[in-house]
């Protein structure tokens, strides 16, 4: 792996919902996808995205996953989160740390599960794309982030629901293989992708931009470019 474009690539900054890729991976890690997630008062009441978790209900470990990853929904990364530490959110940050530690993410500090935290939750671009770049050689994360549309049969409901991924690029830039986006106030549009054009992988991540979509393919193409 090289580094073919960077500009203040270690700079640390919030990450917003690129913070979902980590619980992504470690819900991926854990496997078992039809493992029951029970949902605590604090995970239902997480806000602003939400999927409409019920306090006390469970759910598919898979469907979470879906929703935190496609969706965005903060309610989904929190359950994920709470259910690997065992109940403890401090013991499934620690889990985050030590994971992006033994990922080689040495400017990172987790300190949520969705990435709701500005404060003491962040990352850099470097950090994130190595992530996303180790991450994708787990294929449950990779079939996840590079799926388009996902429909699920809603346990509280039977009725059948469809997440949408809030990655346009899925759709609009062809090579396009995953990824996540992430915004908050503080932290700005946020964007990592994974693009694959003959037989290469480029990995690229925004933090703090105005506009990922029209940012995002402009590095992607001047990387590629650069890299030959």
């Amino acid at each position: 792996n090289q580094i073919v474009l960077a500009h203040g690539e270690r700079d640390k900054r919030p990450i917003a919902s690129l913070t979902k890729m980590m619980t992504g991976l470690l819900t991926s890690e854990a496997g078992r996808m039809w493992h029951p997630v029970t949902v605590s008062a604090t995970a239902a009441d997480v806000e602003p995205n939400k999927d409409g978790l019920i306090i006390g209900n469970r759910y598919p470990r898979g469907i979470l996953l879906y929703s935190a990853m496609l969706g965005s929904n903060n309610d989904a990364a929190a359950a994920l989160g709470e259910d690997l530490g065992g109940g403890n959110y401090q013991r499934y940050y620690r889990m985050m740390n030590k994971r992006a530690r033994e990922l080689g993410m040495v400017h990172t500090h987790y300190a949520s599960s969705s990435g709701l935290n500005d404060a003491s939750n962040w990352s850099t671009a470097r950090d994130q794309a190595i992530l996303l770049a180790r991450a994708l050689g787990n294929p449950t994360f990779a079939k996840a982030v590079g799926t388009w549309r996902h429909t699920v049969r809603w346990p509280d409901t039977g009725k059948r629901k469809t997440y949408e991924n809030h990655n346009d690029m899925l759709r609009t830039y062809p090579g396009t293989i995953g990824g996540k986006t992430g915004f908050t106030t503080l932290a700005g549009g946020c964007l990592a992708v994974a693009v694959k054009r003959n037989g290469r992988t480029i990995i690229g991540v925004v933090l703090h931009t105005q506009d990922i979509w029209a940012d995002m393919p402009v590095l992607i193409d001047a990387a590629f470019k650069r890299a030959g």
